[in-house]
């Protein structure tokens, strides 16, 4: 019997996985993510990433688990977009607050 899917634990998380179901295995999430938010070029760079860091992980005796894992969640954030007046980028349920002015 396979497992009930897992449910995002934060809103804004929740928000932007919408209806995917996300499973707990780190590369098909992350890759269904991007893929969800139509950013396949960035879920095959992550898996590529993801696999190097492993590889370099195991020649130098780091964690290959670790870096795996960092190697798929890297560029997440490609999903965000850019707000005017903002600096950076931020996801596109967030809006960025003013930019506080002082008095001279």
């Amino acid at each position: 019997m396979s497992e009930p899917p897992l449910a995002p634990s934060h809103v804004l998380l929740a928000n932007l996985c919408g209806d995917l179901h996300l499973t707990g295995n780190i590369a098909e999430d992350v890759s269904a993510f991007l893929r969800h938010h139509h950013h396949p070029q960035t879920a095959l760079h992550c898996q590529h990433v993801a696999t190097a860091a492993r590889d370099v992980a195991i020649a130098t005796q780091a964690n290959p688990s670790q870096t795996h894992i960092a190697g798929w969640l890297h560029d997440v954030s490609a999903i965000s977009l850019p707000v005017s007046g903002c600096r950076s980028r931020v996801p596109s349920t967030l809006r960025c607050l003013p930019k506080k002015t002082t008095a001279r």
